[in-house]
């Protein structure tokens, strides 16, 4: 028996040797990265099994908490994740936030590329409100102004460019929209009114979406007129692009 332990706690300390020496033997990038990648399975796993309690009966006030905390968590990584790269060079060693200068906000922990609202009338201006279904299959359908007028603009499917270059738009899900900056990205938000739409559908004639100011998921129905702000997956191009796995299934 005291042998078998022995040969354990050997096999313990050993394991630990062969990570530490592994982890040495990374880039600051590569740290970086594994710390983003980790980062955002942990937050994805606490978002779906919190979708998941909610799908099979939970109460909607315990979704909401849960998921906030979800958010709380994945937000707090960034500091640790730039306190350890610190002095290294590597995308970690920055601020989150990078201003593209094209009307669109890159999240370094995340990867997503977010459009900026505006204030000056276009398309992307932060008091335009959409629906996100005009009534077909019920209210179920992804057939509302902010699929037909936003998006499509946006992708080039109303004549006219793709915003930024870029023509895989989409809007967010719940638990990518629970992760963006208010003030940078969506400006000055009405107190009164701050609901934005995400891309799950919940029951058949509601949709989720955010409480921006409360940061706190609601649900809305789907032909009723709210806010809206696109999204996309950061370019490939830097080795500042990071995983999106926080797709969070319809409800």
């Amino acid at each position: 028996m005291r042998a078998s332990k022995r040969f354990s706690v050997a096999m313990v300390a050993t394991t630990v040797l062969l990570v530490h020496a592994a982890d040495a033997g990374r880039t600051p990038e590569q740290k970086c990265q594994k710390g983003r990648y980790f980062a955002a399975a942990k937050y994805a796993q606490c978002h779906h099994k919190a979708t998941g309690a909610f799908n099979s009966g939970s109460d909607f006030t315990k979704f909401v908490a849960a998921t906030a905390k979800c958010q709380a968590k994945y937000d707090a990584t960034w500091a640790k994740l730039q306190k350890r790269a610190s002095g290294s060079g590597a995308t970690c060693d920055d601020e989150r936030y990078e201003d593209n200068a094209d009307g669109t906000l890159t999240d370094r922990l995340t990867g997503l590329q977010w459009e900026q609202k505006t204030d000056e009338g276009s398309v992307h201006d932060r008091d335009n409100s959409y629906s996100w279904s005009a009534g077909g299959a019920g209210g179920s359908a992804a057939d509302g102004t902010i699929y037909t007028s936003l998006l499509a603009a946006a992708n080039g499917l109303s004549g006219g460019t793709c915003f930024a270059g870029n023509c895989d738009w989409r809007l967010p899900t719940l638990a990518e929209l629970q992760t963006i900056p208010p003030a940078l990205i969506l400006g000055t938000v009405d107190e009164g009114d701050d609901f934005y739409w995400s891309s799950m559908h919940h029951g058949v004639t509601n949709a989720m979406g955010l409480r921006v100011q409360l940061n706190q998921a609601r649900s809305r129905t789907t032909v009723n007129s709210s806010f809206g702000c696109m999204v996309r997956r950061g370019s490939e191009r830097d080795s500042d692009s990071a995983p999106t796995p926080i797709a969070t299934p319809g409800a």
